[in-house]
């Protein structure tokens, strides 16, 4: 993808993640700490946003950051990864240059995240990784921001504990790799099973009233109907299923394709839109569209953001556009509570 990745990735803080900072803040009777919750649910928050996106569990409710009764008590940010520990995602201020860790994170936990506020409450930075401390007569009371390694090294760190954990699993069926979808082959109308023309999906409304509100979190959008399906473009839609009965919810995945002027190495421009079904009038709310790359780790825009969009309560679309070379592979999530499906692509 054509995206400059920087140093730092950004989250954004939706309004769940404020709904659960304030909740547990004013539970609090003394102010001081009722700002340190408020920020700790803040960064655990964000970090199990992150990890959502790469597809790692959480369980938030089994952290101690997320009991009632320990929050006056303990100045703890952790997130439990389930059957592997405590990840302690350590708040940091914007113009800090070092992480506190109180004594109460220097046990059991298996690693670090930096999370650094902005000056607006809208988003979080985060710094980077660094592994569990060793126990020490003389423990760290804090970590100079530059100590911090890149968040890879968290991913590789948690699938190395996660192999660990395996060894003694008995051995589990691989499913054959999926086969991603061939974009390039669209353009020679070639088309995988499942992916329909606009007509199939949406029957005789082929001009739908489009209805989108702008998110600060969708670095990179095409407003324009017409870009959907541009002169020289191919687009196709696939049904997408979110969670069984009896609350399942259906939407229609449409990605359209458009190879540019050969002036760059970029070689073609892809708008991924997502609506509902004919049955539905609005996409469910918190419907989160979100690119990664071929590692499985978002795509970031110029500024560090996450390309990752999500519905509103009358949003009955929403939609990213991305360029990339020939042969360069992505994919794309959906993400409803607690249900994800990703789609593969090879443009």
């Amino acid at each position: 993808m054509n995206s400059t990745h920087t140093p730092l990735l950004t989250v954004p803080l939706s309004r769940d993640a404020h709904a659960w900072a304030r909740k547990f803040a004013a539970e609090q009777i003394n102010p001081h700490h009722g700002k340190r919750v408020y920020l700790n649910t803040l960064a655990v928050y964000a970090v199990h946003t992150y990890l959502r996106w790469i597809r790692i569990a959480t369980d938030l409710s089994q952290g101690d950051s997320w009991q009632l009764h320990l929050q006056a008590v303990l100045d703890v940010a952790d997130l439990v990864i389930p059957d592997l520990g405590k990840l302690e995602c350590r708040p940091i201020l914007p113009e800090a240059t070092v992480c506190h860790l109180p004594p109460e994170t220097l046990d059991q936990r298996i690693g670090y995240v930096g999370v650094q506020f902005q000056t607006q409450l809208d988003a979080v930075r985060l710094v980077g990784f660094v592994p569990a401390i060793a126990p020490s007569p003389s423990p760290p009371t804090q970590l100079p921001l530059t100590e911090f390694q890149a968040l890879a090294n968290l991913v590789a760190h948690l699938h190395h504990l996660q192999s660990i954990q395996a060894t003694s699993a008995p051995e589990p069926h691989i499913a054959a790799p999926t086969v991603p979808v061939n974009l390039g082959r669209w353009l020679q109308n070639t088309f995988e099973v499942g992916w329909q023309t606009w007509e199939d999906l949406f029957g005789g409304d082929l001009r739908p009233a489009f209805n989108f509100r702008g998110d600060r979190s969708s670095p990179a959008i095409a407003s324009s109907e017409a870009s959907l399906e541009p002169l020289t473009g191919i687009r196709r839609g696939k049904l997408i299923e979110l969670g069984g009965q009896p609350t399942a919810h259906v939407a229609a995945l449409v990605v359209g394709v458009t190879p540019l002027a050969d002036t760059s190495e970029i070689k073609h421009e892809v708008l991924l839109r997502v609506h509902p079904t004919r049955e539905q009038r609005f996409l469910p709310p918190n419907l989160q569209l979100i690119v990664l790359d071929a590692a499985n780790q978002p795509v970031l825009d110029a500024s560090g953001t996450p390309l990752a969009v999500h519905s509103h309560q009358t949003d009955n679309f929403i939609q990213l556009l991305l360029r990339g070379k020939t042969g360069e592979q992505f994919h794309v999530r959906l993400v409803l509570g607690d249900v994800s499906v990703t789609e593969k692509f090879v443009i």
